[in-house]
């Protein structure tokens, strides 16, 4: 699958969610976890060019070392820091994952804008006609 790791980045907590939930079907949690274990490992290596990038960017001492405040970098123009960033998520890379089962979807039951988020890395979403239905479910349990 070809993403753009802003895709991974934005979607970070969303995964969290479904990493963390303890499912009772063994085989789904086995599925989840060779997921999560490609998408946490590419996950970690943004977040190190994330740190690499601070550092460039941050405000250095005399003797030319990054200024941390509380085991942060201090940023001396957070625009450039951003732009950098930002440049370095439209990134796209191939990543050899499995979808994640729409079935562990349903039981997590992200919010609609973890939904969103994670739309790219699900399989067997409803089709338009399964929507429709719901919508209908929905009417009937508010009259």
């Amino acid at each position: 699958m070809k993403i753009k790791l802003s895709d991974l980045w934005n979607a970070r907590f969303a995964f969290a969610k479904i990493f963390n939930f303890q499912f009772n079907d063994a085989k789904l949690s086995y599925i989840l976890s060779r997921i999560a274990k490609k998408i946490n490992s590419e996950l970690e290596d943004i977040d190190i060019q994330r740190m690499n990038i601070a550092q460039k960017h941050a405000e250095k001492d005399e003797k030319g070392q990054p200024k941390v405040k509380d085991a942060q970098f201090i940023i001396a123009d957070l625009n450039k820091f951003n732009e950098e960033f930002a440049d370095f998520l439209k990134t796209e890379v191939e990543l050899d994952i499995w979808q994640i089962p729409f079935s562990a979807i349903k039981i997590v039951k992200p919010t609609p804008n973890e939904m969103i988020l994670l739309e790219l890395f699900v399989k067997d979403l409803p089709t338009e006609e399964e929507l429709k239905e719901v919508l209908e479910k929905t009417k009937e349990l508010k009259e």
